[in-house]
């Protein structure tokens, strides 16, 4: 599996630079008696979009949360209730994808030249999603004009390589005494997305980067806690894990990473990206899920 390095070298020697009226990268909880060997991410659940970036937008602020997994983290209850060792991104997907390698720069949408490292060639990329992504769909450019490279290092620097060094620092601690860990990042995705055959759709899709990422009873585990709560599951199918899956899943050092994607027509109105009547339903169901998955990892804790 390719592992590509966590921040491009030109950025290495760098420190953050963060504008101090601005929000910080990540959000972490660490409940009191979290259980040992469970650890979640949240990289698309980010609401907060830079007055400066909404001006260099085609669309309004609305418009541009069609990007976002929105609502995810209140799904899973992050924060005092959930108890877990946790992580989320606080800024949008459209102005910086937590979830893709920082060397996904797109040329088409950085006018200067870009390092010999960058892998412009990737499909993500290619269609628009990289790690500044300049689509919002296929065919809908973000931008009124392109962006120079240094902006999108300034990007990198203030956000996504602070997000990814304490997300790899607090999934250390939320390691069990065996030094195993269980990861879960969490997404959702368009209703459209999730069909099986005909009109059935999955609830949710595990994807375990076609089964490098997890290991295969594990994963197939979690997938039987997800069916025991009512959901019908799809594994890797369409979406079988993006960077953090890839990067971060080394089953064979015991460190286990499982994308969960939710199928968003269960909770949310996607045209106008407010919660339906199923929010509280689904969150119910999640939290018996995430219950069951604490006692999963006991034994290996």
């Amino acid at each position: 599996m390719h592992r590509a390095e966590l921040v491009p070298s030109h950025l290495n020697n760098q420190s953050d630079r963060q504008n101090a009226s601005e929000p910080p990268a990540y959000e972490q909880w660490t409940g009191m008696g979290a259980p040992p060997g469970l650890f979640m991410s949240l990289p698309h659940s980010g609401r907060y979009y830079p007055p400066s970036f909404l001006e260099q937008t085609r669309f309004t602020a609305q418009t541009i949360r069609v990007t976002e997994d929105a609502y995810v983290d209140e799904l899973i209850g992050f924060g005092d209730e959930l108890g877990l060792y946790a992580q989320r991104g606080v800024y949008g997907r459209a102005y910086i994808d937590l979830n893709r390698d920082p060397l996904e720069l797109d040329g088409r949408l950085i006018t200067d030249r870009l390092p010999k490292t960058a892998l412009s060639g990737s499909a993500r990329v290619l269609h628009g999603f990289g790690v500044v992504p300049r689509c919002l769909k296929p065919g809908q450019d973000i931008y009124i004009k392109g962006l120079k490279l240094a902006e999108v290092q300034a990007r990198l620097i203030a956000i996504h390589a602070p997000y990814h060094r304490a997300l790899q620092a607090l999934c250390q601690q939320a390691r069990g005494v065996n030094g195993h860990v269980l990861w879960l990042d969490w997404h959702s995705g368009p209703s459209s997305a999730f069909l099986l055959s005909g009109k059935k759709q999955s609830d949710v899709v595990i994807g375990d980067f076609n089964g490098q990422a997890c290991d295969k009873g594990l994963r197939d585990r979690v997938k039987s806690i997800f069916e025991r709560n009512g959901f019908v599951v799809a594994l890797n199918q369409p979406f079988a894990g993006g960077y953090t899956t890839q990067y971060y899943g080394r089953p064979e050092h015991k460190q286990h990473v499982l994308q969960i994607e939710i199928n968003r027509s269960l909770y949310l109105d996607e045209a106008q990206i407010v919660k339906t009547e199923g929010f509280a339903g689904l969150k119910a169901k999640l939290k018996a899920v995430i219950e069951e998955l604490k006692s999963l990892v006991r034994p290996i804790s």
